[in-house]
């Protein structure tokens, strides 16, 4: 059998993908797998054959740099239409014309390699995986890191507060580009994109007529509202909750499992330094990572203290959150990274709030590296 895995750089994203792959090629099976040359020898050294998004979707790619954080070519894209580039609405507001222009050199590759089965992230940076599947007819599998469909409500959304995902909707659809791309890409290839985005509650369009692996348990997922269940339904995608997708712990873990404990002091000592100084962090991993798009200086002192203020004050609900769900504690303690530092954590996708919260409950005792021969998975990461 013939695989083709496509995701983006995010490692929290990637790294499920890679016990698969490893798996598949066990097996005796082909994998090929697109990506950005940054995961070049993570994914080398899952087995796969590496190719370049640059290289397989040369009309988004040959005259546009990369923008930072494995998001491809949409700042690019952004700068191009005179939106602001450090906007997350902004991105939404230009995802078909990347998909425009993603998806010739997608359709290309697909026919030249012939897969059986493609396999994806169904977030937005790997939907001309999902929608090239659809124009060629090869069955496409979706592997989500979220915690469940329902998770994505909270998700980019989430950081354009206080705009509701019916505003973000209404603004996307709205963008004169994003309708032309829209269409024109409804008219070329037969689709039927809708005109807007992430609409009922998280909605992905990626996910439609295929089935979703998710890495999360069911019992753990963030649930679906009942519009957004209702549309999948409708749309034919199928979710089966599969858990944590684990690879066997390697001997430099082992060798190195002591390292988290001094990463996690050093992590809570920056949680409880100074209010500023804690807050400037916590505003560069955001802004870094595009999470939220904080006020500039023209916002204006009030403004700015409000912004940091909101920021706190989420931060602290969300870890209280954390702490006091049983079946999250449970999970921490289950299956901690006794070889991962909190640092590696935060840079796989957990939140700031949930690194404090598992550095808290590792000084705490609730887990510890010297109770274990062999190192156990990490329930964020899956390393």
């Amino acid at each position: 059998m013939k695989v083709v895995f496509a995701c983006s750089a995010h490692v929290g994203h990637l790294n499920p993908t890679l016990p698969v792959v490893k798996a598949l090629v066990s097996l005796g099976h082909e994998v090929h797998y697109i990506c950005f040359e940054t995961m070049r020898a993570k994914i080398e050294s899952a087995g796969a054959k590496f190719h370049s998004c640059e290289d397989i979707q040369p009309e988004l790619y040959a005259r546009r740099s990369l923008a930072p954080g494995g998001i491809g070519a949409c700042n690019a894209i952004m700068g191009e239409l005179g939106l602001d580039t450090s906007s997350v609405l902004s991105m939404l507001m230009t995802l078909n014309l990347s998909l425009e222009k993603e998806l010739p050199g997608t359709l290309r590759f697909f026919k030249d390699i012939r897969p059986d089965v493609v396999v994806y992230d169904p977030l937005v940076f790997c939907r001309y995986a999902a929608h090239g599947a659809a124009v060629m007819g090869i069955p496409a599998v979706g592997l989500l890191t979220l915690a469940g469909p329902g998770a994505m409500r909270l998700h980019t959304p989430a950081v354009l507060h206080p705009l509701t995902i019916a505003d973000i909707d209404y603004a996307v659809r709205e963008f004169t580009p994003h309708a032309e791309a829209t269409a024109r890409i409804n008219d070329k290839h037969s689709m039927q994109l809708r005109p807007g985005i992430l609409f009922p509650d998280g909605y992905m369009d990626s996910c439609r007529g295929n089935t979703i692996i998710v890495t999360t348990s069911e019992d753990l997922q963030d649930p679906m509202t009942p519009e957004l269940s209702a549309a999948y339904t409708q749309d034919g995608a199928r979710f089966e909750y599969v858990g944590p997708l684990l690879a066997l712990a390697s001997q430099e873990i082992l060798q190195d499992k002591h390292a988290g404990y001094a990463e996690a002091k050093r992590v809570l000592a920056l949680a409880e330094q100074a209010e500023g100084s804690w807050m400037r962090r916590v505003r560069q991993i955001l802004h870094q990572w595009g999470l939220l798009d904080p006020p500039g200086p023209q916002a204006g002192p009030g403004v700015r203290a409000q912004y940091f203020d909101l920021v706190k004050a989420a931060a602290q609900r969300q870890e209280q959150a954390w702490l006091a769900s049983p079946a999250q504690r449970e999970a921490l303690t289950r299956g901690a990274g006794v070889g991962c530092t909190a640092l590696e954590h935060s840079i796989a996708g957990a939140s700031l709030p949930q690194v404090r919260a598992w550095a808290r409950l590792r000084l705490q005792g609730a887990f510890s590296c010297d109770e274990a021969d062999v190192a156990r998975p990490c329930p964020f990461c899956g390393q």
